[in-house]
This record gives structure tokens, sequence and C-alpha cells, in this order.
């Protein structure tokens, strides 16, 4: 064996280095600290390098021991990883290093806090605790204000002021509860429930000073997001500072950045009040008068249309009317009247006048009918004998054509099957059956060729 003194090789070195080190731990060992420089290679092994406030170490995680999220997601992020020490010693003369072979990473502190967190926020989500259409609307003027929070906190105290500066008229119930630690989420829960079975506050207040993610967890829990969703009072959240936003606050009707923002966001200033007073007085001032005016002016026409029925001036109107309508029957009957008897008198002249006319017409009538019925009876009996001549005369003619006087004079008509009269002897050589028509009878005769 070398004596300690004598010099040794820098390959006798690192392989030394590799044994103690290999030699001094028992393995898995578990190390906490930042990850940093994370890259993922070609063939999917992931390196990085974890870190805490003083020093740092190289780390490696073959690509068969990659399960779920791969390294780039833990970036910046605190964790636990648990494998094998390493100090690897490589060939051709390159630098030794130590390392950590690692077969598992859990988040560690806020990092675990956090994803924690987003797992429950996603699933609420999901779930529709967070849509908008299910949220409350905050009162106008609260008359009764319930708060939930720490009776000996200064956010308390900060919420009071504030209310009692901006609306002094609300009534306030304080809800005292545990703002942090394992037991506030059920306090709360129970302070939540409470105040619906009261069913004394127009809106409640769930607040609590600035903290760590740690101390304001009990803001994250799930089954207090599931009592604020389900609670029939309007519910506002304060809580921590502006960038703290918890999972009370994605469920809450209404979110504010601070306990005191709260407090400002569901009162109504007394200062905005007071000055909105004025301004509806002066607005209620001018309105009565413009009323009171218009209403005058109403009076005076229904003073002025009532007048218009005034009974003895409607008396009088009507005595009046009636003495003028008599006036103005008896005058227009009595030129009716004389019109009348006018036109008789001038009728009575003008039928005198047409019945002597009319008799001086009548007897030229009866002298004209006398003279008319002696020329019309004898044009008529002219007429008549004219006639009876010409009569006897067609009569006469039409006996000498009969028919039958010329076939007693020995004639005969002559006609063939059809019915035909037969005029020429040539019609009758070529008719083998004809008829002889005597003024006595048919007979039909057939010739022999």
């Amino acid at each position: 064996m070398k004596n300690h003194n004598d010099p040794i090789s820098v390959t006798e070195l690192n392989t030394i280095m590799h044994d103690v080190v290999d030699a001094a731990f028992d393995y898995p060992v578990s190390v906490i600290g930042e990850i940093n420089n994370a890259m993922i290679s070609a063939n999917g092994h992931e390196f990085f390098t974890l870190k805490d406030e003083s020093s740092s170490i190289r780390c490696i995680r073959y690509a068969s021991l990659v399960f779920e999220k791969n390294i780039i997601e833990y970036e910046n992020k605190e964790v636990i990883i648990t494998g094998d020490i390493n100090y690897y010693v490589p060939q051709y003369g390159k630098e030794s290093f130590g390392q950590v072979i690692v077969s598992k990473i859990v988040e560690y502190g806020e990092g675990k806090l956090k994803e924690i967190i987003e797992a429950t926020r996603k699933k609420l989500e999901n779930e529709g605790l967070f849509e908008k259409e299910n949220k409350l609307t905050l009162p106008k003027f609260p008359m009764c204000i319930g708060v939930i929070t720490s009776k000996d906190s200064d956010a308390l105290q900060d919420v009071l002021s504030r209310l009692k500066d901006r609306f002094p008229i609300s009534n306030i119930i304080i809800y005292p509860t545990l703002v942090q630690g394992k037991d506030a989420p059920k306090n709360i829960i129970n302070q939540i429930k409470k105040a619906n079975l009261d069913k004394l506050c127009d809106v409640l207040m769930l607040v609590r000073g600035g903290g760590s993610l740690e101390d304001l967890m009990c803001f994250n829990d799930e089954d207090l997001a599931r009592i604020i969703y389900k609670s029939d009072i309007p519910t506002i959240t304060g809580i921590g500072h502006q960038p703290d936003i918890t999972i009370a606050d994605y469920v809450a009707d209404v979110s504010a950045e601070t306990p005191t923002a709260a407090a400002e966001r569901i009162t109504p200033d007394k200062k905005d009040l007071l000055k909105n007073l004025i301004e509806y007085e002066l607005h209620l001032s001018e309105k009565s008068k413009s009323m009171l005016q218009n209403i005058t002016l109403k009076l005076h026409f229904l003073k002025s249309e009532i007048e218009k029925f005034n009974p003895k001036k409607l008396i009088n109107e009507m005595k009046l009317n009636y003495h003028n309508k008599d006036k103005e029957i008896r005058y227009t009957t009595k030129n009716i009247i004389d019109n009348k008897i006018n036109s008789c008198n001038i009728m009575t002249k003008n039928l005198g006048l047409v019945s002597k006319f009319l008799k001086n017409k009548l007897g030229t009538m009866q002298q004209n009918e006398s003279v008319l019925k002696m020329n019309l009876s004898t044009k008529l009996n002219s007429l008549f004998n004219l006639k009876k001549n010409h009569f006897m005369s067609l009569s006469k003619e039409i006996l000498n054509l009969n028919p039958n006087k010329i076939l007693k004079k020995g004639f005969a008509i002559i006609r063939n099957r059809r019915g035909e009269i037969i005029k020429k002897k040539i019609d009758l050589m070529n008719t083998s059956l004809f008829t002889a028509e005597f003024h006595d009878g048919k007979v039909k005769i057939e010739t022999k060729k």
C-alpha cells in the first residue's frame, strides 16, 4: 500500500473518490433542491442541475424511468429527488464529476401545494362552480353585513373601520373563525352555515390578511369552496394581498384584492350618497315646482271648463236660445204658410185655364173622332173586298193546279222504285220496275227485257 505522503495519479484519485462516494451512503438517497437547466437529449434521457442557496450538483434521469411529467415541467420548482450518488469518471482524460442518478422526483414545499391547488381548481371548474351565471348579485345597500374572519386580526379592524367610514348605518355581525391551520376550513364552513341559518345578513365577507401560500391553504379547501357555492347569501372574499388568489376567490360571488377592498366593494360611500341625496333633493324640488305649476294651470283650465257648465248660466242660455228658436220658428212657419197660400191661388188659377183648354181640346177631338171613324170604316170595307177577291182568285188557281184533277183527265204519274218521277222516255226504258199513279190509286208494273 502506498504511503499517504506518496503522490498519486489523477486516475487513482478519481478511482478512490468513486469508491468513497459509492460506500458513503445507504442507497437510495433523497435530496431536496430546486431544478434548473433542465434539458432532454435526443434519446429521451433527462439532464438537469439540482441546487440550493449555496451549491448545486448534476443529475441525470434515464428515459426508461420517465413515466409522467418530463423534467422541463419541473424547471424552477423545489423537489425531492431519490436516486444513487455517483462519482463519474469519464474516459479519455475528460473531467470527472459527481452526479445523482435519479429514479424518482416529487414536488416539495410551495411547488407541491400549487400542484394540489391547481388540481382542485380544475376539478371544481369542470363541475361549473366558477360559472358567472351561478353567482349571486351583491345588494346595493346592505343593511346587515356578516364578517367571517379571526376576531383578533388586523383584517377585521381594517374592515370595521372602512365599513363605519363608508356606510355607518349598516349592522355588522362578526362570525369569528380560525383563518390558518388544518382546523380552519372546518371552522369557516361552520360559520358560513350558521350565517345562512340565522338569515340576518344581506352579504357575507370572508377575509384575512396576507400570508404565505401555506398560511392561505385553508382557503383552497374543496369542502369550503362547495359551501361558499351553496350559500344563499351573496359572498365576497378579500384574502391576502393583490397577488394572492385562492379557490375561495374563484367560487365566491365577488372577489376583492384585500379585506379593505372587499369592504369598499359591498358598501356605497356615504359621501357619494350625501352628494346624490343633495342632487335628488334639487331634482325633486325642481320637479315639484314644475308639477305644481302644471297642476295650477290644470286647475285654471278645469275652473273655466266648470264655469261653462254653471246651471244658472246654462238655464239663461237655454232660455235665450228658446226665445230665439221660437221667434225663428214662428217667422219660418208664417213664411211657409204664406208661400203655400200663394202657391194654391196660382195653382187654382192655372187649373181653371187648363180646364177650359182641355174642354175646347176635347170638343175638337170628338169631332175629329167621328170623321176618323167614318173614313176608317170606308177604308176597311174597301180593303176587305179587295183582299176577298184576291183570295178567291188564288183559291181557284190552286184548285186548277191540284194533281188529282189532272189525273182525272186520264193522266198518270210514273215513278221508279226509289219514288222518283220519271220524266223522260230513256229513263223509263232503263227501268224494269216502276209505279203508275192514277187519280184513284197506284199500280206496280214490271217489264221484261
